[in-house]
């Protein structure tokens, strides 16, 4: 018998989790190509504006920093001019989501929720992490470094059940 490779991310004994009305659950990619355009980059590709994203060929282009943006879910694109790189063991991504999702952020993250409308995108901190933060119909998705993974959620969580107990009161 063949033994046969899984693949997991880091974040799989940890979510989903939910408390009162959030959930926090693991968001993993099929890909990301980091996108990092050279000086001379002639503009193959329409790159979305600093804090938005776009859709692109099935997934999502994403700003994520200065000449930065991340793809999501799609091939990475034939481009010269640009360097391209593969993000997609390189970071764990959770979505947040349900009512209180931007109390709980308000909680952890310096960002004001009501800037992270469907598709806009920040770079921020999340409790001492470097984090992107992308925002989705019903709350927001929060990405950092792979070795992060544990206190990504520990640290969602812990804001998570916060606001559920404050709700009971």
């Amino acid at each position: 018998m063949a033994d046969t490779l899984t693949a997991r991310t880091p974040l799989r004994y940890l979510l989903p989790v939910t408390h009162g009305a959030l959930t926090a659950t693991d968001y993993a990619p099929e890909c990301v190509t980091l996108i990092a355009p050279f000086k001379s980059y002639a503009g193959a590709l329409d790159l979305p504006a600093p804090g938005t994203s776009t859709p692109h060929d099935g997934g999502l282009l994403a700003w994520t920093g200065h000449r930065e943006w991340m793809l999501f879910d799609a091939p990475a694109p034939d481009l010269s001019g640009a360097a391209l790189v593969d993000l997609t063991d390189g970071w764990v991504w959770l979505d947040l989501t349900g009512p209180g999702w931007a109390e709980a952020l308000m909680r952890i993250c310096p960002v004001d929720p009501d800037l992270l409308g469907n598709g806009a995108t920040a770079r921020s901190d999340v409790g001492h992490m470097a984090a992107l933060l992308i925002g989705l119909p019903n709350g927001v998705r929060v990405g950092s470094l792979r070795s992060f993974a544990g206190s990504l959620a520990d640290t969602v969580e812990e804001a998570m059940a916060s606001i559920a107990a404050q709700a009971t009161l």
